[in-house]
């Protein structure tokens, strides 16, 4: 094969002429060498903020290293829920600590009868009509729920896993008027005018039985008759003791209950074979009564001093026999940023912090950046 050779005489290139560039001086090194530009690089920006909620339990400090060089973020597709994972069961505990301290939950118990359905979108289903019954009778009301399974101990499924829920409820009253209701199984009546006494009556066997006489409706009476009015198992020992109803006396009691009660065992579940989807939920959450939620702008070493600050505050607060537990965090190095999340009196941090880290921005808007 014939090459044609290229000849590079007086500045031209095969025969075309080029124009010779001028020496950069900005660039210029020893030696009269080119050295390479970086005037097409963006400097790195670090951002950094603290997020309070006043009144509730939650703090958070984040450093986010915003280099045009780090790939783009992108979610994870989550896959099918198996059992309630350490990230789920943190991601509800984050949710409790933001509400107000001084709204104390009440505690509700949704139970089901010897005979319980294996189908879990049966269960879901449940838990979907009684929320919306409980959004028409009280449209502010909130909750968050959450799905527990647990070894049956007597009857005929005695050694089976059955699933029952747990809800924390705010905006319900625990005494409130009568109204006229009625359902499938169930209706309430004015049994007499002076003074008027309601009268719930409960179909058993194809009958109405009458099971309740009062003068003002309480929040445990309308769980019962509802929840049994969902299952329709009509049995009278499920309409009895299907539900229960607690008052909490302090919050803490409903912290206690997402970060050590009632945690499900993987193994327990898949015993099920069954892939039940969500463990816990927030229902109605535009009332759910939150914290103020405040933010701040910090430099990046003001966000390394706080982080510092929380890390001996929790191991301080935490007891010697459990501080093993303690976590870091997964991105702990302050080059790649981090997320440090304390549980504490938000109001007391409020107060400390220009003590602690010095002056900051009075108040700036959360930045919208990824895993927030």
């Amino acid at each position: 094969m014939n090459r044609r050779p290229i000849h590079n005489t007086g500045g031209e290139v095969g025969g075309v002429a080029l124009a010779i560039a001028p020496a950069r001086s900005a660039g210029a090194v020893a030696g009269g060498a080119l050295g390479l530009s970086k005037a097409h690089i963006p400097p790195s920006s670090r951002v950094a903020f603290v997020e309070l909620f006043a009144g509730a339990g939650f703090m958070k400090v984040k450093l986010e290293t915003a280099d045009f060089l780090q790939p783009s973020y992108r979610p994870e597709k989550r896959g099918l829920v198996t059992h309630f994972s350490d990230d789920s069961r943190r991601r509800m505990m984050d949710l409790l600590a933001k509400v107000d301290y001084a709204q104390v939950p009440l505690w509700l118990d949704l139970t089901y009868p010897d005979h319980f359905p294996t189908n879990c979108e049966v269960w879901k289903g449940h838990l979907e009509a009684i929320l919306k019954r409980l959004k028409r009778r009280f449209p502010k009301s909130s909750a968050i729920w959450k799905l527990e399974f647990q070894i049956r101990k007597s009857g005929e499924n005695k050694g089976k896993i059955a699933p029952h829920f747990h809800l924390l409820l705010w905006g319900v009253p625990l005494e409130f008027d009568y109204q006229p209701e009625h359902g499938k199984h169930y209706r309430v009546v004015e049994n007499c005018r002076a003074p008027v006494v309601w009268r719930t009556d409960v179909l058993v066997e194809g009958q109405f039985v009458s099971k309740h006489l009062a003068l003002t409706d309480e929040l445990r009476e309308w769980a019962r008759r509802n929840w049994f009015d969902v299952v329709g198992s009509g049995e009278v020992k499920h309409y009895k003791a299907g539900t229960s109803v607690d008052k909490l006396h302090s919050r803490q009691g409903a912290f206690s209950y997402a970060s050590k009660r009632y945690v499900s065992k993987k193994e327990e579940v898949e015993k099920l074979n069954l892939k039940p989807g969500r463990f816990w939920g927030v229902f109605n959450r535009k009332y759910l009564p939150l914290g103020k939620r405040q933010s701040f702008s910090l430099t990046p070493q003001q966000a390394v001093q706080l982080r510092r600050y929380i890390r001996r505050h929790r191991r301080a607060t935490t007891k010697p026999e459990n501080r093993r537990w303690l976590r870091k965090g997964s991105s702990s190095n302050a080059a790649r940023g981090f997320t440090a999340k304390h549980y504490c009196r938000a109001d007391a941090w409020l107060e400390r912090l220009p003590k602690l880290i010095g002056t900051f921005a009075p108040s700036a808007p959360v930045p919208n950046l990824p895993n927030q």
